[in-house]
């Protein structure tokens, strides 16, 4: 029985352990550190252990995102405990509503399918299985300080856009992402556990 004749890949040329062509010029790697200092955030990058550049950064918290994320226990909690980062809170008649600074800049989804805030207010705690409350970055551009040191000279601040805003012209603030857990309230309470921080009838 004839076998086809199979051709040999050409063997590949061995890098010699020696050759310094194919390491990594140390000289040329840069090493980046990060350090915060109250509202500030300040970013360093170094050559051969010496400065080359700093960027401080005031409050980029107003220009970045952030997202909350919790189930039914968690999201009664922040209720309780009255942490806006959630966006919603449960209302004296257990079902959902926004804070008042959230009501014009926000996109609500239940189950996936966007809802206007009338029909976020019926939707009730029980049935929440997960929330994602989403702050979107800043439409402003974000800016910052930046220094670069070369041969020992006295840097020259100098005011540099450091990233623009991914967020499109349409696109709210915030969005909320609520996942729900419909045939909860069907079910008989005697066999569950819930929140101390529920008080109506689970």
């Amino acid at each position: 029985m004839c076998q086809p004749l199979l051709q040999s890949e050409p063997e590949k040329e061995a890098i010699p352990k020696n050759d310094k062509s194919q390491r990594p010029n140390i000289a040329q790697m840069t090493v980046s550190t990060t350090s915060h200092s109250g509202d500030t955030i300040i970013f360093e990058n170094y050559k051969q252990g010496q400065l080359v550049s700093r960027v401080k950064m005031v409050n980029p918290n107003k220009h970045t995102s952030y997202t909350w994320t919790g189930d039914m226990n968690q999201l009664m909690e922040a209720s309780f405990f009255k942490r806006k980062n959630t966006m919603l809170y449960v209302r004296a008649n257990h079902h959902l509503a926004l804070y008042d600074e959230y009501k014009k800049s926000v996109t609500v989804f239940v189950d996936g399918k966007q809802v206007s805030l009338e029909e976020l207010e019926n939707v009730h705690i029980r049935q929440v299985a997960h929330v994602y409350a989403h702050k979107r970055a800043s439409k402003e551009n974000l800016y910052g300080v930046t220094e670069e040191y070369r041969n020992n000279q006295k840097p020259v601040p100098e005011l540099k856009m450091i990233q623009a805003s991914t967020r499109k012209p349409h696109e709210t603030d915030f969005v909320i992402w609520i996942e729900r857990a419909p045939n909860r309230l069907k079910r008989d309470s005697s066999y569950y556990v819930f929140s101390p921080f529920y008080s109506g009838d689970f």
